[in-house]
């Protein structure tokens, strides 16, 4: 079957609603929102997607499925905050909570041209990936009310537009407070508790301040999961900082959601992959056949001889590298052992490198290269700027 992208929001695309421009609230507010509230949730082998067409979009060749999985809820849920508060270049933006969501706000801010990116957030980890995604400035609660810091750091102008992703009902009141008249605010964050939201009467300019509110679920869709993809597909934008913590295999799932319960310091988001063999012997036969795509270099074109000197018999050599070990008994061993049984069936030489640190994976490529290697397998989006530099060096 089909690899493809699900996205956490699954319109009905027939619907009024979908026709009006909000196929987010298709057959009743919130309503495109099925998974967990209308119908079981998808931890399963299989899992029931309405509208199949028209929500679901093939995975690019070669992406990671912890990438997939971010790209389902985390980015398009991140992008739309930033889409409701109508960033523009230039803008100074303040951006509450930098979680696995407010980071991919941090990052849509950066994409639409924010001259000035300000995080609200404490935790190092999250710090750290916001800068890698464009943040200029860090605020903490812990410091005193986010609007007076706002206000200190803008020397009394404020922001233009604002980004929730993280808080309570009581985040909107500072907002308000710090946002120039004319901003926006754009909130994605699911407001779990609390009966009414408090506007500021006199910062909100008794209420002709041209500040506005917008509030909205992410868009679904497979034509948005196609356009978001292409970001990750490009190099534009890279999702594995999002992803702390890594576990393969239907055991570790508990295990998964105790560590989202308890937020360990290190966490930013869990991902459980589940890869069979066979799905993924069938991608590789195909990326082998055409060596493009599924960021794989044909480096060499020269045959090696299999032995005697006897140019009848000749062997394609393919080398695989990893930067996990390759008997982690999820994707990289499923990536090694479709190599190695393709190359049994096609009589290939192979081999590989495990657990391979970045600063050292283009040098690996080079020595593989070096020795005749045909094909180099690098299976993972997070490989393909290295590997574009390695095709590059060796035309």
């Amino acid at each position: 079957g089909d690899r493809v992208l699900v996205p956490a929001i699954t319109p009905d695309w027939n619907s009024l609603e979908a026709q009006a421009g909000y196929s987010m609230h298709s057959g009743g507010m919130l309503a495109g929102w099925k998974f967990s509230n209308f119908k079981d949730g998808v931890f399963s082998e299989y899992f029931h997607v309405n509208d199949a067409d028209g929500n679901l979009a093939h995975m690019p060749e070669g992406m990671d499925p912890a990438d997939a999985c971010i790209l389902s809820d985390m980015v398009p849920t991140g992008f739309h905050a930033v889409e409701l508060a109508g960033v523009e270049f230039g803008d100074t933006v303040l951006v509450i909570g930098i979680g696995p969501v407010g980071l991919m706000s941090v990052a849509g801010a950066a994409l639409h041209g924010a001259s000035r990116i300000i995080a609200v957030g404490t935790r190092p980890v999250c710090v750290e990936a916001a800068k890698g995604y464009g943040a200029t400035d860090f605020l903490s609660y812990k410091d005193g009310p986010i609007d007076e810091q706002v206000m200190k750091l803008t020397d009394g102008k404020g922001v233009d537009r604002i980004c929730i992703a993280g808080g309570t009902v009581e985040t909107f009141e500072p907002a308000v407070k710090c946002l120039k008249p004319g901003g926006k605010i754009g909130n994605v964050n699911y407001l779990g508790s609390g009966d009414y939201i408090n506007i500021p009467r006199v910062e909100w300019g008794v209420g002709m301040g041209h500040k506005d509110i917008r509030g909205g679920l992410m868009p679904g869709g497979r034509l948005r999961m196609e356009k978001l993809s292409s970001l990750v597909t490009s190099g534009r934008l890279d999702l594995h900082p999002e992803v702390t913590h890594l576990y393969h295999g239907w055991e570790h799932l508990e295990e998964a959601l105790f560590c989202m319960r308890d937020k360990p310091r290190d966490l930013i988001k869990p991902v459980v992959v589940i890869v069979s063999r066979r799905g993924f012997l069938g991608l590789f036969g195909a990326a082998a056949a055409t060596t493009a795509g599924l960021s794989l270099a044909g480096c060499d074109d020269k045959e090696t001889s299999s032995g005697g000197g006897d140019s009848s018999k000749k062997t394609k050599k393919v080398a695989m590298f990893l930067d996990g070990p390759v008997n982690d008994g999820g994707w990289g061993a499923s990536c090694y052992g479709a190599m190695v049984d393709s190359a049994k069936q096609h009589g290939w030489e192979t081999a590989y490198s495990e657990s391979v640190a970045q600063a050292d994976w283009v040098s690996t490529m080079q020595n593989y290269v070096d020795q005749g290697y045909d094909l180099i397998v690098a299976p993972g989006n997070q490989y393909t700027a290295d590997v574009k530099q390695v095709a590059k060096d060796n035309p």
